[in-house]
């Protein structure tokens, strides 16, 4: 986290957000969303989120990525029928 102030004042068009809590996570996707920035969350490093569809469900609607990142094939599928970008 404490290199996001970087990433957000860079050239960079997309970011990958390898770490991150349940308090903080909405609060950095708002701020690379100010600065014109694509964000994707890494699911399976997230602390305080279970690693199951509910959860996937709520990042979705209520946090806003564009994409997430993860390792389970089952939360890349379903995050792909929410409309998310997926890697």
């Amino acid at each position: 986290m404490s290199k996001l102030d970087n990433a957000l004042n860079s050239d960079c068009e997309i970011i990958f957000l390898l770490c991150g809590t349940i308090f903080d996570i909405k609060d950095t996707v708002k701020k690379a969303k100010e600065k014109g920035k694509m964000i994707f969350i890494h699911v399976d490093l997230l602390d305080g989120f279970s690693k199951d569809t509910t959860a996937l469900r709520y990042i979705s609607t209520e946090i806003c990525p564009d994409g997430i990142i993860s390792t389970k094939n089952s939360l890349l599928k379903a995050a792909k029928s929410m409309g998310l970008l997926t890697v």
